[in-house]
């Protein structure tokens, strides 16, 4: 007889998404060139991917730690981005960091 009672894996899971913040670039920086985006990730298991968000779009993801994320300056299409990173955990628990407001200076091709 069965009651359709699915028993967790064994161990405690890990309910809690992963905290993220995002050291580089701050809030208000204006990138040149295609920049690297450092974060910190606190979580309580192991990582499986990290994804970085130009506008709400992922541009860049990556599985293998130590993980790397890098904002190519085309994919900013506009003067001013938001960038996020988006991390998920072992369990599947997705967490998010704060947006960060970056600036690419527009810059004339034909200047003298």
């Amino acid at each position: 007889m069965s009651c359709g009672y699915k028993a967790p894996p064994p161990g405690k899971p890990d309910v809690n998404p992963p905290q993220i913040r995002i050291t580089f670039p701050q809030e208000g920086d204006s990138l040149y060139a295609d920049t690297t985006v450092n974060f910190l990730i606190n979580d309580e298991s192991a990582i499986k991917k990290v994804a970085l968000l130009v506008n709400e779009k992922v541009v860049s993801v990556d599985s293998v730690p130590p993980f790397s994320l890098e904002i190519k300056l085309e994919t900013i299409q506009d003067s001013v981005a938001t960038v996020k990173v988006r991390a998920t955990d072992l369990w599947d628990n997705t967490g998010e960091s704060r947006p960060v407001k970056i600036f690419r200076p527009l810059v004339e091709e034909n200047e003298n």
